[in-house]
């Protein structure tokens, strides 16, 4: 919903949603689907992508930025994530470089292009 709760959207077809969470804005959110994988949104739900291995995952959490986010798994470990969002406008291209000890650096950036 995008207006307090008057009116609703249904935006996803799967059925075994465990918990959702977003940032105090509304425009990021993340949810758990309990047999299956984590699905984020940058913009306020009206596209969902998958992220991380199918797990029985029961709960998830957001800070209000909705860059720092924790899973959980039934019976298993927590999950963490705290990582830097890309987005940029039609045509912005980004080159990303691996430094090591999983740190990507961008370079050559054109166009409109946020880091978060």
């Amino acid at each position: 919903s995008t207006d307090s709760g008057a009116s609703w959207i249904s935006r996803n077809i799967f059925s075994f949603w465990q918990s959702v969470a977003s940032s105090a804005d509304g425009t990021r959110l993340v949810a758990v689907v309990n047999g299956s994988q984590i699905y984020t949104s940058t913009d306020s739900g009206v596209n969902w992508f998958p992220r991380e291995l199918a797990r029985s995952w029961v709960s998830v959490a957001s800070s209000a930025d909705g860059t720092k986010l924790v899973a959980v798994v039934n019976g298993g470990q927590i999950y963490t994530w705290a990582g830097t969002t890309i987005s940029g406008g039609q045509s912005s291209t980004i080159e990303l470089v691996y430094g090591g000890a999983g740190q990507w650096v961008a370079v050559n950036q054109q166009g409109s292009i946020t880091l978060r």
